[in-house]
């Protein structure tokens, strides 16, 4: 078997992690096209001697009506390599992208609990990632929001989710698919131009390189790569800051410190002071909701309310006092 370019960098990134010795188990989530076709080949190419359990996951979401021979096909490709692979269809059939990633991600650490996985593995590419933080960037967003995806991201104690194709653009997973003869699904919702994914794709990044810079993802992949060093640079700060201002005995933080800060460094301890005790990740809205009530009180208590909990906010002396009710 010749290893290509993207086995070699691959190799270097999983020694990198430390990826490559036999306590692991990868759930690899399939979808048929190019890049997840590509990743799955790639890793079983790297784990000839079998040092992996590596397993499959697919979600049909019945967007198309050849999505069940889609299904069909993943699982003979299972068959042929001699892989496991659990398939799990939306029968709800969401319309929006983020309710489908959503339950993707939802399915996929279910799955992988039952079957005790640590990495899950998914076939986001470099392309992607651009894609991503362009979208956000059109939405608003933070510096974090700019960054995109990281390579490995650790979810729980002995849990990460593993993008091992982030460095590479999808010109290089669709040489690998051609040169390996894989059978690549098409997929004709990726020209549905009600989808932003697909317009930036399609339409907005040909503009870019054929007008402004031929060169324009290895440009863009550069400054988000500044960035993202500037906003963990921001977490450090805003870590040390959290250990001085948090009280020792109660989920409280200390008022006339925080008022003090930077206003970037108030919103990242804000939202660190929320999501560490309640486990909840708050919108920028909310956290400027919460800043307003801390510049001028106006009542007693500020009411944080969601869907699924309700946040109780309030001031006493010089420290902010929070807790929450589950709905």
């Amino acid at each position: 078997m010749m290893f290509s370019s993207i086995h070699k960098n691959l190799i270097l990134i999983i020694n990198y992690y430390e990826i490559q010795n036999n306590q692991h188990s990868i759930l690899i989530s399939l979808s048929g096209g190019q890049d997840s076709l590509c990743l799955m080949k790639i890793l079983l190419n790297i784990n000839n001697s079998k040092l992996w359990n590596i397993n499959l996951i697919h979600f049909n979401h019945r967007w198309r009506e050849n999505s069940d021979q889609n299904s069909y096909l993943l699982k003979y490709i299972a068959l042929m390599f001699d892989l496991k692979i659990y398939t799990y269809i939306n029968y709800k059939k969401f319309l929006s992208e983020n309710h489908a990633r959503q339950w993707r991600y939802k399915v996929l650490f279910f799955v992988s609990e039952i079957i005790k996985s640590n990495i899950l593995c998914t076939a986001h590419t470099l392309t992607d990632n651009l894609e991503s933080s362009l979208s956000n960037l059109i939405r608003g967003c933070t510096l974090e929001g700019l960054t995109g995806f990281s390579s490995i991201r650790k979810m729980s104690l002995n849990k990460y989710i593993f993008r091992p194709l982030i460095s590479f653009n999808r010109d290089q997973s669709s040489w690998y698919c051609r040169y390996f003869l894989l059978p690549v699904w098409s997929d004709h919702t990726n020209y549905n131009y009600n989808l932003q994914r697909n317009r930036i794709r399609n339409e907005l990044m040909p503009y870019l390189r054929n007008f402004f810079n031929s060169k324009i993802e290895d440009q863009l992949s550069f400054s988000l790569n500044k960035i993202k060093l500037d906003a963990i640079y921001l977490n450090y700060i805003t870590e040390y800051f959290y250990s001085s201002i948090h009280h020792k005995n109660f989920i409280a933080i200390n008022h006339k410190i925080l008022g003090s800060l930077y206003s970037s460094i108030q919103s990242r301890l804000i939202k660190l002071f929320i999501q560490s005790h309640f486990e909840i990740i708050i919108n920028r809205s909310q956290i400027e909701k919460i800043l307003q009530y801390l510049i001028r009180p106006s009542k007693n208590i500020l009411f944080i309310v969601s869907d699924s909990y309700t946040i109780c906010i309030y001031v006493k002396s010089e420290w902010i006092y929070s807790s929450i009710y589950m709905k």
